[in-house]
């Protein structure tokens, strides 16, 4: 969840992308009471009915779904948890070779799965712009396209992505990540990014292969 504060005041905001049985995907929004109502009942990889949300059209730029509306919920919308369902995928990923990414937009969105080569140690910056203090870790990446990247998550990624839950040789599936031009191409976590480590996916089984035949880690 997360907050702000300016001229017009402080509030909160909660966004979270929902998959459905087809494979559509759309972006569910939450603001202030809302926010704090549904932030502890929403889990990755669960199953919700929902209603009484409203509909209005993708703000593109925060946007990167590809659905032409997005979903809001009102504290009155209502929420019911499923359990589970097998037809409906955790996560539906576009990836994207590493070394495409060299030629793409800087602030592009991009899907990814790489082998961790290696992992910094956390560290903290001082935002210049609000003053607030942030955690970082850099991740390098690699993949069949024999190209390397740098993958910088934030906060409460930087602190669950560990060298003991992420280590070298897992493999890192990553959705919606941010395509940034410090010192070259690099990619950055986002509020709205998803991870896997290590997935079933016939992509990852691939780059196991891959590290196999190329003595990686």
């Amino acid at each position: 969840m997360r907050t702000w504060s300016n001229h017009k005041g402080e509030g909160k905001l909660f966004s979270i992308e929902l998959l459905d049985e087809q494979g559509g995907q759309i972006r569910a929004t939450m603001f202030q009471e809302a926010a704090e109502k549904f932030f502890p009942i929403f889990q990755e990889g669960k199953v919700y009915t929902i209603s009484r949300g409203s509909l209005k059209p993708r703000n593109v730029k925060f946007n990167k779904t590809p659905h032409d509306y997005e979903l809001n919920l009102g504290r009155d919308a209502e929420v019911e948890f499923c359990g589970e369902d097998k037809k409906i995928k955790h996560q539906l990923f576009d990836f994207k070779p590493i070394n495409a990414i060299q030629d793409m937009p800087v602030e592009t969105y991009v899907d990814i799965i790489g082998v961790v080569q290696s992992i910094e140690p956390i560290s903290e910056i001082i935002s210049s712009r609000t003053k607030k203090e942030h955690k970082k870790r850099v991740i390098r990446l690699c993949d069949t396209s024999n190209a390397g990247i740098d993958l910088t998550l934030w906060n409460d990624k930087a602190v669950e992505f560990d060298e003991n839950a992420l280590p070298t040789g897992a493999i890192l599936a990553a959705k919606g990540l941010r395509v940034g031009d410090f010192s070259g191409r690099s990619l950055s976590s986002g509020f709205t990014s998803a991870f896997q480590i290590n997935p079933d996916l016939p992509e990852a089984t691939k780059l196991h292969q891959w590290c196999y035949n190329n003595n990686n880690p």
